[in-house]
């Protein structure tokens, strides 16, 4: 009887602690400073600046002044009318641009959500300053994203915080769609912009014309026979 009563203690004991870890975790995210993503392999002798807006913190280099300060510039010219089409109006965000890497392009995470910019210019970059064209086609993909804390979204965040904006997006929002979007954004907000490129299609095209209309599933899954373009 002793035995079982011990057991019974014990269990009861490895219970509670479980629960009360929980419990920390859940009341207190404050105290939780991890991510999950991380991106950027900047030198360590980078010295940092930044430049606050009510809408935007842009993080750069110090010696990158002049074109953060373009980037304020075109981010808030963004702010006024990449929301268009959209419930929620995009909270601040803070934007990184890193300035010492060969890598081109652009990706917006969250928890912490940020826009990680990388300021090289691609080698197929379109007819405009390449830092605009992320600056677009980026913060879409915040008003995007932005626009999943509403509703049900939005009660999760306060046990499971920024990242809960991301199950709606993943369950629901296809690649395609986001990627697509943000294309016929940039083309719209711009003079430039991949839409108005014939070779951005190309592909696409040419997969109609010969095979004719492909099925959902195969143009998302791929083929490991027939060539098909990206999301």
């Amino acid at each position: 009887m002793s035995f079982m009563v011990n057991s019974a203690r014990f269990l009861f004991s490895k219970f509670t602690k479980y629960v009360g870890i929980i419990i920390v975790f859940l009341l207190f995210p404050s105290f939780l400073f991890a991510q999950y993503i991380s991106s950027g392999q900047d030198p360590a002798s980078v010295k940092w600046q930044q430049v606050n807006t009510e809408q935007f913190q842009v993080i750069y280099p110090a010696d990158y002044e002049v074109q953060a300060q373009l980037l304020v510039h075109w981010l808030m010219q963004a702010y006024q009318k990449v929301d268009s089409g959209m419930v929620s109006e995009p909270r601040k965000i803070s934007v990184i641009m890193h300035s010492k890497t060969a890598y081109s392009n652009g990706m917006v995470v969250w928890a912490p959500k940020r826009v990680e910019l990388y300021n090289t210019p691609h080698q197929e970059i379109v007819a405009q300053n390449w830092i605009r064209e992320l600056a677009i086609h980026e913060y879409r993909h915040v008003v995007q994203i932005e626009n999943m804390h509403q509703g049900v979204t939005k009660i999760l965040s306060w046990l499971l915080g920024e990242q809960a904006s991301m199950i709606p997006l993943g369950l629901y929002v296809p690649l395609w769609f986001m990627e697509g979007d943000a294309v016929a954004t940039e083309t719209a907000l711009s003079q430039s912009g991949r839409g108005r490129q014939p070779e951005f299609l190309q592909g696409f095209k040419a997969l109609t014309q010969e095979l004719g209309v492909q099925k959902y599933d195969r143009t998302i899954l791929q083929s490991y026979k027939t060539y098909i373009p990206n999301h």
